[in-house]
């Protein structure tokens, strides 16, 4: 992603970073950091952890979405439940883009353990799919928001 609204520079003229868009950077990061690793496990055909990956990497980018809003909740059915009600239905983001969350979200019952069991090879392709479709939605809300720009 060459345009990331959280890569890092050390511009002079840029104003000091707040520590809330730092939390939204520090977020985005892990977010992208559990994408990779769900690519790399899911290499590896350690199915089950490259779901569970991937699925946090929607969390992650779901609560960078919600902080960079003024938002913040430790629950993940928190997080889905204010994510579908003001991006989803008060627009921003696409059903598709809530589909693939909502897929993650069960396939890992994130709503309970928060792990994915027993995953067979596509399901967890689907599920790296759908994060990276999530990811790229996402991204597209904080670059229109220009966060950490």
């Amino acid at each position: 992603m060459a345009s990331s609204p959280h890569s890092s520079s050390s511009r002079r003229d840029e104003p000091a970073m707040s520590d809330a868009q730092q939390d939204v950077r520090d977020l985005w990061q892990k977010a992208q950091d559990s994408l990779k690793v769900a690519g790399e496990l899911l290499e590896q055909k350690h199915e089950d952890y490259a779901a569970t990956s991937a699925y946090h990497a929607a969390f992650f980018a779901a609560s960078a979405l919600l902080l960079a809003g003024g938002k913040s909740f430790d629950a993940h059915g928190a997080v889905r439940a204010y994510v579908h009600k003001h991006y989803v239905r008060k627009g921003g983001l696409s059903r598709e883009a809530a589909a693939a969350y909502n897929a993650l979200f069960a396939l890992c019952d994130a709503g309970g353990r928060g792990v994915a069991k027993q995953v067979p090879p596509a399901k967890a392709r689907k599920a790296l799919e759908d994060a990276r479709a999530f990811l790229a939605a996402v991204e597209a809300l904080l670059v229109a928001r220009s966060i950490g720009h």
